[in-house]
């Protein structure tokens, strides 16, 4: 009988362990589940309007005025969270395609769509990677999450240029970093700041840059003085937010990034000055170094300098569009 009784505290044994593995495996299960159906909204996010898209296309309807003839690289389908919506609540946003809203809320008089392939029923078939012809211009041209997909940017940037009419806009939503697999690059605000200057004929320009996880703030960068580079880095995921206006077309785009342009035009003279200095710059810092090797950087942390927040001299920190 006793025997009988430790067997069957056995089994019940055995049975409550498998039940309870049976359950952790679930809850594994689930877990993963909901990270693959955040992975696979936060992927569709970025291939057409989010909350951060639609805020900023907000943004310049309020500072730039009506869209009128738009074109959008891609058909680009809605893509926004119940949480956006709710947020958003003063907006009716239950559309599948962006041109709905372009049309109902930002002045768009007309939007086509510009793709590789009629797939999604774009009105113009065209390859990005392939100089354009089309004689047709665009007021407003608005690029959310196409250009990180076309191999020949330099292509892909002045078919862009070519389809907006002079005075017309520009706009884009990118990957700015900790998007890497996503497509084919990431932006730094560097190229569109050297890109889109008034010596390439653009005025107007405004470089901002978000984190997909904050929805309250956006960082706006500032003008770059001489010498100067606006270094970068985040835990979270960036996207670099543009709009620029189109004041003349110039025959030739130069494009250069600026700190080493500052260097070519003092070379000649302050070549020798600017090695001494540095020389002794780097053998100060290599000093401090040695005495004080936490006081710049703590084990492989970012330095607080280079962190997007009011800390990084380069950006100022801006409110998105009121809801």
């Amino acid at each position: 009988m006793q025997h009988l009784q430790v067997s069957t505290k056995f089994t019940i044994t055995i049975w409550i362990i498998v039940l309870f593995t049976a359950l952790r495996i679930d809850h594994a299960c689930a877990i993963f589940d909901n990270r693959a159906q955040k992975t696979l909204g936060l992927r569709k996010a970025l291939m057409g309007l989010d909350f951060h898209g639609f805020q900023f296309l907000r943004y310049v309807h309020e500072n730039f005025g009506d869209f009128g003839s738009t074109l959008t690289l891609g058909r680009q389908e809605v893509h926004l969270s119940p949480t956006d919506k709710r947020i958003l609540k003063s907006f009716d946003l239950e559309y599948k395609w962006l041109e709905e809203i372009l049309l109902g809320y930002l002045g768009s008089s007309q939007v086509d769509s510009l793709d590789y392939s009629d797939y999604e029923c774009a009105s113009i078939i065209h390859d990005l990677n392939s100089p354009i012809d089309n004689q047709r211009k665009f007021q407003t041209v608005v690029d959310l999450g196409t250009l990180e997909h076309v191999f020949d940017i330099k292509t892909s940037i002045s078919n862009i240029i070519k389809l907006v009419e002079n005075d017309g806009l520009i706009i884009h939503v990118l990957p700015a970093n900790n998007y890497s697999g996503h497509g084919f690059y990431q932006f730094s605000p560097e190229l569109f700041l050297s890109l889109y200057k008034e010596k390439n004929g653009f005025c107007d320009t405004q470089v901002l840059l978000a984190e997909m996880n904050q929805r309250s703030k956006w960082y706006k960068v500032l003008p770059l003085k001489p010498g100067e580079r606006l270094n970068l880095a985040s835990k979270n995921f960036m996207i670099v937010l543009v709009v620029t206006r189109l004041k003349e077309r110039t025959k030739n785009l130069e494009v250069f990034q600026s700190d080493y342009e500052s260097l070519w035009k003092d070379e000649v003279l302050n070549f020798s000055m600017k090695k001494n200095q540095a020389r002794l710059r780097r053998k100060i810092v290599s000093k401090i170094r040695s005495i004080a090797p936490n006081l710049f950087q703590k084990n492989g942390q970012i330095p607080d300098s280079f962190k997007l927040n009011h800390l990084n001299p380069g950006v100022k920190t801006i409110k998105p569009p009121l809801n």
